[in-house]
C-alpha cells in the first residue's frame, strides 16, 4: 500500500497557493481513495469523483466560536456549510 500525505495547517486549505499544488498532485497520480481530515479537506476530492472518507474533528461541523462573543464566526459558518456539503456527497459506484 502506498500513501501520500498532504499537510495543511489551520486555515491553509482555503488559500489558492496551497490548494492548487494539492489538486495538481491528485490529477497526476491515480488514487483509489481520499481520506480527508476535517470536512473542508474533502473539497480536494471534487470533482474527480474519488471515493472519499472524511474524519470530522468537531469545529468543521460545529463551527468556530468567537472568543469575545461566543457566537459563530463567519469562518465557522463557512466551515459548517462546506463540511455538510462534503458529508452529503454521494460515494461513486465502482
Amino acid at each position: 500500500m502506498q500513501v501520500d500525505v498532504l499537510h495543511f495547517r489551520g486555515g491553509e486549505l482555503a488559500t489558492t497557493s496551497r490548494l492548487a499544488p494539492a489538486r495538481r498532485q491528485l490529477r497526476r497520480q491515480e488514487y483509489d481513495l481520499v481520506h480527508a481530515q476535517f470536512g473542508q479537506s474533502g473539497l480536494l476530492a471534487l470533482p474527480k469523483r474519488l471515493p472519499l472518507v472524511v474524519t470530522f474533528r468537531g469545529s468543521d461541523l460545529l463551527g468556530i466560536l468567537s472568543d469575545t462573543t461566543g457566537r459563530l464566526t463567519w469562518v465557522g459558518r463557512l466551515s459548517q456549510c462546506i463540511s455538510r456539503f462534503i458529508a452529503r456527497r454521494p460515494t461513486p459506484s465502482s
